[in-house]
């Protein structure tokens, strides 16, 4: 495109970016000269252009993340919806949340500590007396912090080699920001349904990777791109492949397989953008971004060789079971760093907890289905019907359940069974064979000699 349009690019009124063209003018007649040598040019090379992807004689264009008006560049509402329309923080942990962001964002906002002094100051009365009463003036300050910030976007190269994503998920939010040459460009959020609240927290880590990559599509699609997200485990098991991920992980995976990514953890401290917009996120943001999640995990379930009946009744014994409840609650708010902070109930679900997720009231690991106590016996009994042996019983109890020491239980209850006992099979038990006792001394050694002479 630039070969075509060399002797263009040289000359005022032509702006060329990868394949988008931009003809301007001061004056409409300086516009249509400009127009009118550009098609000429295009006739001549031979180019067509789609009719529909035109825009002529506009003050106001949208280009490459910004606003091209005839006062100057101007920001894409798009790119800063989610700054512009966050709410009021509506209580200290959320107004701290907010004052990490705007000090990480310090360098890009002049005159930082005079906008936000009376926002630190309300922080420092309620540390101090434990008040927290927001009046008009926090109101004021609240929205010259955020018109700073969204004045002071870095824009976007597409050409850039250092390219970042950092994104943050909260029990009921995602946030993720678009950086590009160690400059903010853009800011995105939305709030989690009802639905995704629901997830383990891996689960929603992964599901914001998903929202950040779909979101800044334009800017990440086609180039190498680093995420950064505070989550430690998302960043290996991303790394192991879709085989051992639980299916609702499986299916945001492949979501993110297009893109070349490269997911690296940090301390929530060096993404506190990320981090506020996924608590102080727009009531509803990018509606138009589908999930296909829960029809995986649907295909499932329908799959399994269970009844409906049955998984009711797994469903209401995992819910009522102590242990399974515990486990529940951990992997919807998150696992601890380490083995001895979990509850002594979970601590043997802790070498496959990344493999831990929850679908329709179910505990799953990975796409088997975790069963409560109660229900041992139960489908023991079951597996073991039709008496297929101790192996045949494991391979098939593996592809579908799984509970802490079912391989164990598997063989204790073989081991005891009579009609297994009776039809499995023994060895032959061949009958021992006497050797001929020798009349004198050295009798056999001398006839293998002689036959050998023979």
């Amino acid at each position: 495109m630039e070969e075509i349009f060399a002797e263009l690019i040289e000359m005022a009124g032509l702006g060329l970016l990868i394949n988008d063209i931009v003809v301007h003018g001061a004056t409409d007649k300086e516009h249509d000269s400009n127009l009118e040598k550009t098609l000429q040019v295009t006739h001549e090379k031979g180019v067509h252009f789609n009719r529909e992807k035109c825009i002529f004689g506009k003050t106001e264009i949208p280009y490459f993340g910004h606003i091209l008006t005839s006062e100057g560049i101007k920001p894409d509402p798009n790119k800063i919806l989610a700054i512009h329309q966050m709410p009021k923080p509506k209580g200290p942990e959320e107004l701290q949340s907010l004052l990490g962001m705007v000090n990480y964002l310090g360098k890009y906002i002049p005159n930082l500590s005079t906008l936000n002094h009376p926002l630190r100051t309300l922080l420092k009365e309620h540390r101090t007396d434990g008040s927290f009463q927001w009046t008009s003036e926090h109101n004021k300050a609240f929205a010259n912090v955020k018109n700073s910030i969204c004045k002071n976007l870095k824009y976007f190269n597409p050409t850039s080699e250092d390219v970042v994503l950092k994104v943050d998920a909260s029990q009921h939010g995602l946030g993720a920001t678009l950086m590009c040459d160690g400059g903010i460009c853009a800011f995105a959020s939305r709030l989690l349904s009802s639905a995704e609240q629901k997830y383990s927290q891996i689960e929603k880590e992964a599901l914001a990777i998903a929202f950040a990559c779909k979101h800044f599509h334009q800017c990440v699609y086609g180039q190498p791109v680093k995420v950064l997200s505070n989550h430690k485990p998302l960043e290996s098991i991303l790394s192991q492949g879709i085989s051992v991920a639980p299916p609702r992980l499986q299916r945001l995976m492949l979501q993110i397989q297009p893109y070349n990514l490269s997911v690296e953890h940090v301390p929530g401290t060096s993404i506190p953008v990320a981090d506020a917009l996924s608590c102080l996120l727009l009531p509803e943001m990018d509606a138009e971004f589908k999930q296909e999640t829960e029809v995986f995990v649907h295909t499932l379930f329908k799959n399994v060789p269970m009844s409906d009946s049955r998984l009711l009744c797994i469903k209401s014994s995992t819910k009522s079971d102590p242990k399974l409840s515990s486990l529940t609650s951990t992997i919807i708010t998150g696992w601890p760093e380490t083995r001895s902070s979990c509850s002594e109930k979970i601590q043997k679900y802790w070498n496959t907890c990344h493999e831990l997720s929850i679908a329709n009231g179910i505990v799953l690991k990975g796409d088997k289905i975790i069963i409560p106590a109660t229900m041992h016996r139960e489908i023991l009994q079951q597996l073991h019907h039709s008496h297929m042996g101790m192996e045949k019983t494991k391979q098939w109890a593996r592809s579908i359940i799984y509970w802490p020491g079912i391989n164990r239980n598997i063989k204790e209850m073989i081991s005891q069974c009579i009609t297994c006992g009776c039809l499995q099979m023994q060895p032959w038990k061949h009958p021992l064979i006497n050797t001929e006792l020798p009349e004198y001394p050295w009798e056999l050694g001398l006839l293998k000699n002689l036959r050998k002479f023979d």
